[in-house]
């Protein structure tokens, strides 16, 4: 199991990456950790951010929407067997609608998908990024 939010590695160049072995499962994040979104807003510094974003070569100026669209891409071409993404990671939620936060007793477990959240042209982006990735 292998969560890109904690398995970040600096490469050799300087840059980051998220190498993943053949017979793992990969996720942009689970139930316990905050959205992909909210991760790179909230947990991230500064520094980090624009090193993720150099990672996905991404512009400064890349929205919330576009960051987390580029890290479910980018996890989705990695080696990994399979790879899960979170309902709110591929809406682009930001962490408001994380699903659980350990170690608090309450307001967790309460998020759900609302009707039209998931809409035709995510599950167009979404087949278009599985085609291309070999998923």
């Amino acid at each position: 199991m292998k969560v890109i939010q904690f398995h970040l590695k600096d490469r050799a160049d300087g840059r980051l990456a998220f190498d993943t072995e053949p017979d793992c499962i990969a996720y942009t994040g689970t139930h316990d950790n905050n959205t992909i979104r909210g991760w790179y807003e909230e947990d991230l510094t500064p520094s980090q951010q624009l090193h993720v974003r150099q990672m996905l070569g991404l512009s400064d100026e890349a929205a919330p929407q576009e960051i987390a669209a580029a890290l479910i891409a980018y996890t989705c071409r990695r080696r990994a067997e399979t790879v899960i993404i979170p309902m709110q990671d591929l809406l682009a939620l930001p962490s408001s609608d994380r699903m659980n936060t350990p170690g608090v007793a309450e307001g967790n477990w309460h998020w759900q998908l609302q009707d039209g959240q998931l809409t035709f042209d995510i599950a167009r982006w979404l087949a278009k990024v599985c085609r291309e990735s070999g998923r």
